[in-house]
């Protein structure tokens, strides 16, 4: 509730978002945002005692995929997004022992650029539904204004479903994945607000 106060008065004031801040004057929530640090090449999120809210972060993806799949060694991950936050995403998977990584971009030429600074293979979007097929973990970090994983490409992509599970994380604001696609048997849809 505070949070919608805030960015009603932030709004009436002529701006987008509000961050708030606690008695101590250390920021506490924001507007639907995830609040972090980068320092020193390192994603830093404070912790719940910390009195800010929650989010999904690189770490918290990774804690997702082990209650899923229990260790991560020898997993496939593909990330979606060529941005700062997939390529901390992917950094947290290869930590955990994800054999292969795929970065997926709007173009092959980004895709692959991105994904030779990181030891990963580069995919264009248009080879999604291959992919869909071939992973373990899908995390999405896009600017894209609508959703870039929908149902019917994924029901287009497995038509006989998933033998195995499958997680995705979806960070981005607004949402890469329609809601509907964590009802397919056998996928696994997490986003910022779980």
């Amino acid at each position: 509730m505070n949070s919608a106060l805030a960015k009603t008065e932030a709004n009436l004031n002529g701006f987008d978002e509000a961050i708030m801040l606690n008695e101590d004057g250390h920021v506490s929530e924001g507007s639907g945002e995830n609040i972090f640090v980068i320092r020193n090449g390192k994603l830093i999120t404070p912790s719940p005692a910390d009195n800010v809210l929650e989010g999904i972060t690189g770490k918290s993806a990774v804690e997702l995929a082990r209650k899923i799949f229990g260790q991560l060694r020898g997993r496939t991950a593909a990330v979606v997004g060529s941005g700062d936050m997939s390529q901390l995403a992917l950094d947290c998977l290869r930590a955990e022992g994800v054999a292969d990584a795929v970065i997926v971009s709007r173009t092959q030429e980004r895709a692959e650029a991105v994904a030779e600074k990181l030891g990963a293979r580069g995919i264009a979007h248009e080879n999604m539904p291959r992919l869909l097929a071939d992973v373990d973990i899908i995390i999405t970090a896009t600017a894209a204004p609508h959703p870039i994983i929908t149902r019917e490409l994924v029901q287009r992509a497995l038509p006989r479903g998933r033998r195995h599970p499958l997680l995705i994380v979806d960070i981005a604001l607004p949402r890469d994945v329609e809601a509907s696609v964590g009802d397919i048997t056998n996928v696994f849809l997490y986003n910022i607000d779980d």
